[in-house]
């Protein structure tokens, strides 16, 4: 009866655990950005969903950030061939009037960047560490791994 009871858990546990095998993907690409001379920037991560299931954000972490703090995350409807990329904060005019991609839809056939506001500390560098996105999709929670990295430095050269 304990054994079944304990290999119960054990199941229930793992079900609720988010998933990495969801439709939302990214290549290993080893992405880093680098940043300098503000304080605030921003960077945009695409979310295209040229088909499948409708996705939605339910958080962005960046669990090794150090130096560098992550503030609004939001959704940015895009082309494909115009991304918003590594820019300034607050973004331009030109990206219309982004919401806060907590809680939103991606539905197929739609392409976003998700821009996540950072600021470093003042007189410090600082990273984001590997930036993970949290999404529901058909009922199932799911964590993407972008593989981009944010550095903020007083100077980018190398």
């Amino acid at each position: 009866m304990v054994l079944a009871l304990a290999a119960a858990c054990a199941i229930g546990i793992t079900a609720c655990a988010p998933s990495t095998n969801g439709p939302l993907r990214y290549t290993d690409s080893g992405t880093v950005w680098c940043q300098s001379a503000r304080l605030d920037g921003s960077i945009g991560i695409p979310i295209d969903r040229e088909h499948g299931p409708p996705i939605v954000v339910t958080g962005v972490r960046t669990p090794k950030q150090t130096g560098v703090t992550a503030h609004e995350v939001l959704l940015v409807p895009v082309s494909p061939y115009d991304r918003t990329g590594s820019v300034s904060w607050p973004l331009a005019e030109e990206w219309g009037a982004p919401k806060s991609a907590i809680g939103r839809t991606v539905p197929a056939g739609e392409h976003f960047d998700l821009v996540i506001h950072l600021a470093r500390d003042k007189g410090t560098s600082g990273t984001t560490g590997p930036i993970f996105i949290d999404y529901e999709a058909e009922g199932h929670s799911y964590t993407a791994d972008t593989h981009t990295v944010v550095e903020m430095e007083p100077d980018c050269r190398e």
